[in-house]
């Protein structure tokens, strides 16, 4: 009998020896990427309508086109109050360059949305409170030319990229005639995907603005929404393509996790990427996780942990609406397993310089 119950006991010890008490692991690191808020129509939605009725500025609260509007600034606010709540462990509420880099892609929206969040994430305390009127403070805000930006914006022209892109557009096309009746509407054919994407992104902004859409618009929303899905899909439709496109952003997630494991007294705690629609969904589809758009001032959330056994891992989460509890994605992957899962993916900038200009490294297809 005393024999049996050393036999458990010893089966119980090894059992909790191997495991960590809840809540013991350490945050080391995160990396947030976030899409702009709301915006008014870009002049390209309208250019395929003619025949809209939503060309009066004073509809838009005489604002530039394209720009973030009044409730969306309230949302992405809100989005950097809700990142504060968060990770309140890992920053201090005092700003400093050694706690968060924030970058963004050179789009008025954009570094006009991560003002906002930066606002809510940052309000100023204590001895950082300037003025008594304005209850904000100045942060850095990084960024490059969009033309030169493969990370975020994603613009950067790769020939080969376009190559299997045009291809896999024509190819995707061939539910067109479907949504060629919308003409008679708008005054101008729908000749492509990208048509039916601009198309669509304008009833939408129109709708979320609370204007009146025709009842033809009610009609062939899902249609539309349906179809614009496949711009979205297309752009990393296989590993190749995900590489191209996306392969810079996981180069730039990795490599700051890497510096904070090598040097931690080095980098910044946190990278905040202000970016858009589709810098998300490339990431969602290069994780296999994408399901639809990514909703304005939605959040895609990389953390990096160790475990009480000094084991580091990563946890993805997809935030998407206001508040409450992100979905999860990735939940505690050894860190050197998700490095091995993009190592297909993540490219550094002088190599994809040249891959964007030779043959495809994947044997010769996409």
């Amino acid at each position: 009998m005393i024999k049996t119950i050393l036999i458990v006991t010893a089966m119980l010890f090894i059992t909790y020896s191997n495991c960590c008490a809840p809540n013991t692991d350490e945050l080391l690191s995160v990396v947030v990427v976030f899409r702009h808020g709301n915006k008014m129509p870009k002049q390209e939605y309208f250019d395929v309508y003619p025949n809209n009725p939503w060309m009066n500025p004073e509809l838009w609260n005489n604002s530039d086109l394209g720009s973030v509007t009044n409730a969306s600034k309230i949302s992405i606010y809100e989005r950097g109050k809700w990142l504060r709540q968060r990770y309140t462990e890992l920053l201090p509420e005092k700003y400093s360059k050694r706690s968060v880099r924030v970058r963004s892609s050179d789009s008025d929206r954009v570094l006009a949305s991560a003002q906002l969040l930066l606002a809510g994430l940052y309000p100023p305390k204590d001895a950082d409170v300037w003025n008594s009127q304005l209850h904000w403070q100045p942060i850095p805000i990084h960024s490059v030319p969009e033309t030169d930006d493969m990370i975020l914006s994603q613009r950067v022209p790769c020939p080969r990229f376009k190559k299997m892109l045009d291809r896999h557009l024509t190819s995707r096309s061939d539910q067109l005639h479907q949504v060629e009746y919308v003409a008679n509407h708008t005054g101008k054919a729908i000749k492509s995907l990208d048509d039916v994407y601009k198309l669509y992104k304008l009833l939408r902004i129109v709708e979320e603005n609370g204007l009146t859409l025709p009842k033809w618009a009610i009609e062939a929303m899902p249609l539309l929404k349906q179809q614009s899905e496949l711009v979205f899909t297309t752009y990393s439709l296989t590993k190749e393509m995900q590489r191209l496109v996306s392969g810079p952003f996981f180069h730039t997630v990795l490599k700051h996790f890497d510096t904070v494991l090598s040097k931690p007294d080095r980098g910044p705690k946190m990278l905040l990427l202000a970016a858009h629609a589709r810098t998300i969904a490339n990431a969602l589809m290069a994780l296999d996780a994408y399901k639809e758009q990514p909703p304005y001032s939605s959040a895609l959330m990389f953390e990096l942990r160790k475990d009480c056994k000094g084991v580091v891992r990563l946890s993805c989460y997809y935030q998407t609406a206001a508040k409450g509890a992100p979905s999860e994605i990735l939940k505690d992957e050894p860190y050197k397993s998700f490095k091995a899962r993009l190592k297909r993916i993540a490219v550094d900038p002088e190599t994809w310089h040249r891959e964007c200009k030779s043959w495809s490294m994947f044997g010769g297809g996409d």
